[in-house]
């Protein structure tokens, strides 16, 4: 095949690439308010929301500093008003761009057309992407996954320009050199982007120095060059971490108390986002807690460590044999890093979205490794070169195909809250956040007495079955070291257990209330006020409840 013609199919596949990424999400399109999209969209979660300077000046959910997701949640206030249409287009714009880097990412550091186009089909169709796409509150990841897969793009192909020999350059080198140079010069603005969308990937800050020796040949790596060229990347970090510090102070943040202790959770969060990427499940693709190490807790630390004992081998492995692949692999690990609850996190243990930068680098890392799969295959099998080619095609064309149904099924998921809360609760029981919200929007509908039924189940777990229904238990439950801990670990991140349990109390009552269940309600009611003595809600619901229980 002639080049022009290998040009026409190359630009065909991209294309093609990018349309794929923008259908499996067209189920979601027409979905309406999620979870956070209220208070985002409002202001209320951007510091108001009502100017540029509150996006700048306020913190993000009360915790974060991600002004350029603030300034985009601002600007389609204004554009879209109260049409999640809009909003939702923003977001899938975001994947389709995420999706063109991602190939341009695969072609830098791989340098084989094919690779990037298998790249950039296993990242339109990535699970680990549903949320950040299909969920309007996902922006923070969309965005996330878009200037990261920009910003490693271009760090990579810089690091390969500045070291390509002479005769590989233009014959104008000082062209070269500039071309090198504003490469790096928009990777630095890309990292930056990237930190103020979310602050998870500045853990990424290592890969810097790392993609000298593992883009470079070893005639031409240079510590000095690493160096200087992490500088602008450090300055950056530096000046991002003052702000968050003066704008929004990080909370200080530790594994929540009585946990069977920090390792395990590690462990257990290694297996979970390790099975969100390689072996995508709805299971996975619906799990806020957790719960699905329930039964055999040290069971899932141990596979969680074992995967990580596993990634580090491979990484030295990798270090002497496929440089390329090891930049990759620390890519993964680096980007989760700070999701694996070493240090609690705000509001949920685990979060499907959360892999969304970090699946980037994975969606690369596979194609690669299905390049080098096909060499092996052909070598210890003495397949001929299209055998192998074919080899790479069937596991490629089925990786696709399943993760693509996934991902288009799950889009749907986020088209309503019951829809994604209800698959929730049907595959991660215990995920208590899941439960509640399905519970309001329940409330919200009217249906009561569905919602009452989830936000006892709820109490059930969290104070003891049936302790909430006596005041005295109730308030002496909440005080309970390992009541504390089972609230704190539901929640995510250590807070007062009395807040969370009078709002589940006090709903349940009001729930009761409209049902005209006044004795249930009033018995509610009472356990709100034992936890929290003088609760303004309670104690009005209280007075409503015993008013109707009296009245003739």
């Amino acid at each position: 095949m002639g080049e022009r013609a290998t040009m026409t199919a190359w630009r065909a596949c991209f294309f093609l690439t990018l349309a794929l990424a923008a259908a499996v999400y067209a189920g979601s399109l027409d979905g309406g308010w999620v979870w956070d999209d209220p208070v985002l969209v409002s202001g209320e979660a951007i510091g108001g929301g009502r100017s540029v300077v509150e996006c700048l000046a306020r913190p993000f959910l009360g915790s974060y500093f991600r002004p350029l997701v603030s300034l985009t949640f601002f600007a389609e206030r204004r554009l879209f008003g109260e049409s999640p249409a809009g909003y939702r287009l923003v977001n899938l714009a975001l994947h389709v761009g995420a999706t063109a880097c991602t190939m341009g990412l695969a072609l830098a550091a791989l340098r084989r057309r094919a690779a990037a186009i298998v790249a950039g089909l296993l990242f339109a169709v990535q699970p680990a992407q549903v949320g950040a796409v299909a969920w309007i509150g996902g922006l923070t990841d969309g965005l996330a996954a878009f200037w990261t897969a920009a910003w490693a793009g271009l760090l990579v192909a810089g690091v390969r320009r500045a070291s390509a020999p002479r005769a590989a350059r233009v014959p104008d080198r000082s062209s070269a050199d500039g071309s090198a140079l504003a490469m790096h010069a928009g990777a630095v603005a890309c990292y930056t982007a990237m930190v103020l969308s979310k602050e998870q990937m500045a853990a990424a800050l290592p890969l810097v120095p790392f993609a000298w020796h593992a883009f470079r040949p070893a005639g031409r790596r240079s510590l000095s060059d690493a160096a200087f060229g992490t500088l602008p990347y450090l300055a950056a970090t530096a000046v991002f971490a003052a702000m968050w510090w003066f704008v929004a102070r990080p909370p200080a943040m530790g594994p929540p108390v009585h946990l069977p202790g920090p390792a395990v959770l590690a462990g257990q969060s290694v297996a979970y986002y390790a099975l969100m990427l390689a072996a995508p499940a709805p299971r996975w693709m619906h799990t806020l807690s957790e719960g699905f190490a329930r039964g055999a807790p040290l069971g899932w630390a141990a596979l969680g460590w074992t995967v990580a004992a596993g990634s580090a081998l491979l990484w030295l492995r990798w270090l002497r044999r496929w440089r390329e692949g090891a930049w990759l692999l620390a890519f993964v690990w680096l980007s989760l890093l700070p999701v694996l609850n070493v240090v609690a996190l705000p509001y949920v243990l685990l979060a499907p979205y959360r892999a969304a930068c970090g699946g980037v680098a994975f969606a690369v890392l596979a194609a690669g490794g299905l390049g080098r799969l096909r060499g092996r295959a052909r070598a210890r099998l003495c397949l001929r070169r299209a055998a192998g080619r074919r080899v790479r095609a069937v596991v490629a064309t089925v990786l696709v195909v399943w993760w693509g149904a996934l991902t288009a099924w799950g889009a749907t998921r986020w088209r309503s809250e019951e829809a994604w809360f209800g698959e929730v609760v049907r595959h991660d029981p215990q995920s208590v956040v899941a439960r509640y919200m399905l519970a309001r929007t329940h409330l919200m509908e009217g249906r009561w007495a569905e919602g009452a039924a989830l936000l006892e189940e709820v109490l059930d777990y969290l104070l003891g079955r049936g302790a909430w229904r006596l005041p005295d238990r109730a308030a002496s439950a909440v005080r309970d070291p390992v009541v504390v801990s089972r609230i704190q670990r539901s929640r995510g991140f250590p807070e007062d257990p009395r807040a969370f349990s009078t709002q589940v109390l006090t709903l349940v009552g009001w729930a009761r209330l409209q049902l005209g269940e006044w004795r249930e309600a009033a018995q509610s009611y009472r356990a709100a006020l034992a936890v929290t003595p003088g609760h303004a809600a309670a104690r009005v619901g209280l007075e409503a409840a015993e008013a109707r229980r009296e009245a003739p």
